[in-house]
């Protein structure tokens, strides 16, 4: 892997998960959404990481050393499963279903779309960057 193609995973894994952020504020503002929408969404992501935790913390499988990146995640310990892909799929899901449930449109699928490869990309960097093996990502994404 190229130092750029390795400092592009960089950036996706360490900020990716702040393009739902933004992501999801262009919807809510376009389709007017009400604050019980975004409380829906934030205790999606809470209990996601609240069961993501403590299967990592029971199960403290140790992170991946076969890579040499340079990348330091903040969490340095365990792995399984990844938070990154539980909590951006879970995003990923809450806010395709709730913008789908206005009806099936084209945005709507569009919207999908774009947050699901998101949520790919942000796992495979996770992969890709030496920090966690496919399976953390996988059972993360299954989570979410």
């Amino acid at each position: 892997m190229g130092k750029a193609q390795l400092t592009l995973w960089k950036i996706l894994s360490a900020y990716g998960i702040y393009g739902f952020v933004f992501f999801f504020l262009g919807v809510w503002f376009a389709n007017d959404w009400d604050g019980q929408t975004l409380a829906q969404l934030c205790l999606s992501a809470g209990i996601t990481l609240i069961i993501t935790f403590a299967i990592r913390y029971t199960v403290k499988r140790p992170r991946p050393n076969f890579l040499n990146t340079g990348y330091v995640p903040a969490l340095k310990k365990y792995s399984f499963p990844s938070a990154h892909a539980s909590t951006s799929f879970t995003l990923a899901t809450a806010i395709a279903l709730v913008q789908l449930s206005a009806g099936l449109n084209t945005l709507g699928l569009v919207t999908a779309v774009v947050l699901f490869l998101l949520a790919v990309l942000i796992s495979v960097s996770r992969i890709m960057v030496g920090v966690h093996y496919l399976s953390d990502v996988l059972v993360g994404a299954g989570i979410g």
